[in-house]
């Protein structure tokens, strides 16, 4: 049977751990946005940011949201589960998080996948732009998401490690 401090430190090094992913999961959204940003003036350079071979980070957002959504988040939910001034933290945060994944599921990736099917010579139409333009504009809110959830593992980390009684 496995000492009940060891059981402690499994559950601060998973939600610390879980807090570097969700840091690097923020910067990479951050820098996306920041590159987005920056083309801001013109819809076809968001777009062609959206195009191969930069993709938008796909690669980058597929690996590390797949890690948050079923391996990080469930793991420091389960393991600080018994920890009750962690708890609440983790249970908001992953309430947000995923939230915002099913809002991407439904939305952005749709999105997405339509603009990058749009052949590269042709001219935007004024609605496609506006589109685009208000998917950068949406996508703030994820990036603010992954900033939140962020901090919050971080701030539930340095809350003391101490199990409830049950």
């Amino acid at each position: 049977m496995a000492h009940p401090d060891s059981k402690l430190t499994r559950a601060n090094r998973w939600l610390y751990v879980s807090a570097v992913f969700a840091i690097t999961l923020f910067g990479g959204s951050l820098f996306a946005m920041t590159l987005y940003a920056s083309a801001s003036a013109s819809p076809q350079s968001q777009l062609l940011l959206m195009r191969s071979p930069f993709k938008g980070g796909f690669t980058f957002f597929v690996i590390f949201n797949s890690l948050m959504e079923w391996l990080m988040l469930p793991g420091a939910l389960f393991l600080n589960w018994r920890i009750p001034s962690r708890r609440n933290l983790l249970i908001v945060g992953a309430l947000l998080y995923y939230s915002s994944r099913c809002w991407t599921y439904i939305y952005f990736v749709p999105a997405i996948f339509r603009f990058m099917s749009v052949p590269p010579d042709n001219p935007l139409s004024s609605d496609l732009a506006s589109e685009i333009m208000r998917w950068v504009n949406l996508s703030w809110i994820r990036c603010a998401v992954d900033g939140v959830l962020a901090c919050m593992l971080l701030y539930a980390a340095s809350k003391p490690n101490t199990r409830s009684v049950t």
